[in-house]
């Protein structure tokens, strides 16, 4: 019921931005750039790497090599809130099995790099890692086996490569020329759920997103391999899903992950909001929009820069300066992440005015106005870490069981 509230909010508000078609022509939303091998070979194109991501607006995933806050916090001290904070919420079993295995194994203190590709400049790579440039002029290390740089990066150019990230050196991204086409089109339309409706830029599977890409399923006249663009609309049934083509045929598929229950979820990227991910389990329908526009173009991310702001604690003590949410967050391009209902949100902090905890999780307000109350993670319940503020030399830290409010700057 909860997701009740941004639906509401949108419907009364008006829409957080018009329908994906008024966007800009079709190659400005997609990835471009040079990539340059081991072996000193430089080729430009339209980019496309094995996870599917494809679009400015997509979020590049890696593993930071070292936090940049490491010095900044007491690792004795965040154990010993770990630990008060895992008796308080599990039972007996657990708590002896946590003395006898040496901790709670779920607080470990790996941490993710996430931002969107729009705010990338380069990615530079050797054996041992990666180096993330944003365009705010960051450096950001990151581990060479993270999910988005493994496998395979397509580069549509004259003559389409496919080359494999173990042999790059280099990828330096920048926008598309005008009136050049990439051989794919984004995906967009309407995803209706148990809780409303959402209009953006769809991500079947958290994969299918463009024309291109296969639909699988199967039934009684056999296996059937559909091009997403040839796909109308589709609908959750019981056995499976109903797929309506644009040539009006249906059909009942089963058998496959992109058409029944182990099925993903669906992303849809909202404009001024971000991407919101929708489980199996609340899905109704989505129907498709003529593929057409492919999102923001480069020059629609900022640059952005620190996160600043005022927190509050418990006892009224008001402290302002730069800000470092949940240890991890210390940009206006990070995104904080959290679910309401079932339905998961990646939002730009940019995006967000201030953060109340909340019961179990925490209360969101957008500078749109949108109220959101997220659980679920770490961003937005007891297993974050507290808030760094950091000014005039000093760093202090706010724990989560003595925040009030954070609320951040332009």
């Amino acid at each position: 019921m909860r997701l009740l509230v941004p639906l509401l909010i949108f419907a009364v508000a008006g829409p957080p931005a018009a329908r994906a078609e008024a966007g800009p022509p079709a190659g400005a939303g997609c990835l471009y750039g040079t990539v340059t091998t081991e072996d000193g070979e430089a080729v430009t194109g339209f980019l496309r790497t094995e996870s599917w991501d494809t679009f400015w607006d997509d979020v590049f995933t890696a593993v930071r090599s070292e936090s940049p806050w490491a010095g900044q916090v007491d690792p004795e001290e965040l154990a010993k809130e770990r630990r008060a904070e895992y008796f308080r919420e599990e039972g007996l079993v657990a708590r002896l099995a946590y003395v006898l295995g040496g901790g709670d194994k779920r607080g470990n203190d790996q941490r993710q790099f996430l931002c969107r590709y729009g705010q990338i400049a380069r990615i530079s790579l050797d054996r041992d890692g990666a180096v993330v440039e944003t365009t705010d002029g960051g450096r950001h290390p990151v581990g060479r086996r993270s999910r988005d740089l493994a496998g395979e990066l397509t580069v549509a150019a004259a003559e389409s490569l496919v080359l494999d990230f173990d042999d790059l050196r280099e990828i330096v991204f920048f926008q598309a020329p005008a009136g050049a086409l990439p051989p794919w089109r984004r995906l967009s339309g309407t995803v209706t759920t148990t809780a409303g409706t959402l209009v953006g830029f769809i991500r079947w599977d958290l994969s299918e997103s463009v024309d291109l890409d296969l639909l699988d399923g199967e039934d009684a006249s056999g296996d059937h391999d559909l091009p997403m663009g040839l796909i109308a609309s589709l609908a959750k049934e019981r056995d499976g899903t109903r797929v309506v083509l644009r040539d009006g045929r249906s059909l009942l598929l089963t058998g496959t992950n992109d058409v029944n229950a182990d099925n993903r979820g669906v992303a849809v990227e909202v404009a001024d909001l971000g991407r919101v991910t929708v489980r199996w389990r609340d899905f109704v329908r989505a129907d498709f929009d003529l593929p057409g526009a492919s999102g923001p173009a480069r020059g629609d991310f900022p640059a952005g820069g620190e996160l600043t702001g005022v927190v509050t604690d418990k006892d009224g003590r008001r402290l302002a300066g730069r800000l470092v949410w949940d240890l991890d967050e210390g940009w206006t391009w990070d995104l904080l992440n959290g679910s309401q209902g079932g339905t998961e949100y990646d939002l730009p902090m940019a995006a967000i005015a201030r953060i109340e905890p909340e019961g179990d999780g925490a209360r969101v307000t957008l500078r749109a106005g949108t109220v959101l109350l997220l659980d679920e993670g770490t961003d937005v319940t007891a297993a974050n870490q507290g808030v760094l503020v950091m000014a005039d030399g000093t760093t202090v830290r706010v724990p989560w069981r003595r925040l009030a409010v954070a609320e951040f700057g332009d």
